[in-house]
């Protein structure tokens, strides 16, 4: 199948953004709903992320170079926020990439994880220094289908990342090349939009608990896709209520 184009003007900003990844999002869910859908939205998500960011480097050169480099993984110990198609991509990559004995330590990993972390908000995960699970040797073991938000994270100080991972209680600054996190931000959102407008659960998911879900029940991608809350248990608590509040006249009801 060929890959989706991102629609969009030569000049563009988050919004614009957000819009076309929307409208592509929901013609895509109109034409076919299915695990195997959601995933292929997910893959084009992040070539477009890549994409676009690249276009955006050449219009608005970082100050200094991106200092991120194979191995260095500060970053990969915080809390990351996922939509239902990037887990379901993440969960159908592992199972394609590795064998049943293979895939048992990770689903483990993940679940120990999730333990340790359910419900703690950003600061207390940074506090916390509590890896990725997916992370192996200090590299991404799922690179190629990692979340949009992993693909925007970035610095221009890899020295500043260490202090501020190994003194989570103090006020250090992260220089960071804002466009690119401008850049996925944005996918992401038009994704989580375009997935609530075409009838599915567009809620932040804690990555943790989402990738639990989806790797324990293999039922669960089909019951999303369905429209059912397979991954309510996974709702991020602290991002949801960001998003309720940022809505047109505040908080609704839940």
């Amino acid at each position: 199948m060929a890959r989706r184009r991102l629609p969009l003007a030569p000049t563009f900003g988050p919004a614009d953004i957000t819009g076309a990844t929307m409208a592509v999002v929901m013609q895509a869910l109109a034409q076919r709903r299915s695990v195997a859908q959601a995933a292929e939205i997910a893959a084009d998500a992040g070539e477009w992320a890549g994409e676009l960011t690249a276009q955006v480097q050449e219009r608005i050169p970082p100050a200094s170079p991106i200092a991120c480099r194979e191995g260095c993984a500060f970053c990969c110990h915080l809390k990351v926020l996922a939509t239902g198609p990037e887990v379901l991509r993440l969960a159908e990559h592992l199972r394609a990439s590795r064998t049943a004995d293979a895939l048992r330590p990770i689903r483990e990993r993940v679940a120990a994880a999730d333990d340790r972390t359910r419900g703690m908000t950003t600061d207390q995960r940074a506090r916390a220094q509590l890896a990725c699970p997916l992370l192996e040797g200090g590299r991404c073991g799922a690179y190629e289908a990692r979340p949009i938000a992993c693909r925007g994270a970035n610095s221009l100080d890899a020295a500043a990342c260490q202090r501020g991972f190994e003194s989570p209680d103090e006020d250090v600054s992260l220089p960071v090349y804002k466009p690119a996190l401008q850049v996925t931000e944005a996918l992401r959102n038009g994704l989580a939009a375009g997935v609530a407008r075409g009838g599915l659960d567009g809620r932040p998911l804690e990555l943790n608990a989402a990738l639990r879900i989806a790797l324990q029940d293999p039922e669960a991608g089909k019951a999303w896709a369905r429209g059912k809350p397979a991954f309510a248990a996974a709702v991020d608590a602290e991002m949801d209520e960001v998003a309720r509040r940022a809505r047109p006249g505040g908080p609704s009801p839940r």
